[in-house]
């Protein structure tokens, strides 16, 4: 992402039966941010020990997320105040 643009990312829940993360992202861009839940499948991820390789994987996972700008699921978490 540019200079102009940022995002953050809190955990949010995991879903056991889909393999998926939860987390509550805020998109901030030169005049705008945008805060929105966004599903990460970590099935595939080793999850058991935080190693680099496991964040380095998160954070490419999330950078995609928040490229879109918006969520990508229906579910509208549980820890964060909803805005539009």
């Amino acid at each position: 992402m540019s200079e102009r643009k940022f995002w953050t990312a809190s955990f949010d829940s995991y879903d056991q039966r889909t393999e998926s993360a939860y987390y509550c992202v805020t998109f901030q861009a030169a005049l705008h941010s945008r805060t929105f839940i966004s599903e990460i499948y970590v099935g595939d991820l080793p999850l058991g020990i935080l190693s680099p390789e496991l964040i380095a994987a998160l954070m490419d996972r999330l950078s995609c997320a928040a490229r879109l700008e918006g969520s990508n699921t229906l579910y509208t978490g549980n820890i964060w105040p909803r805005h539009e």
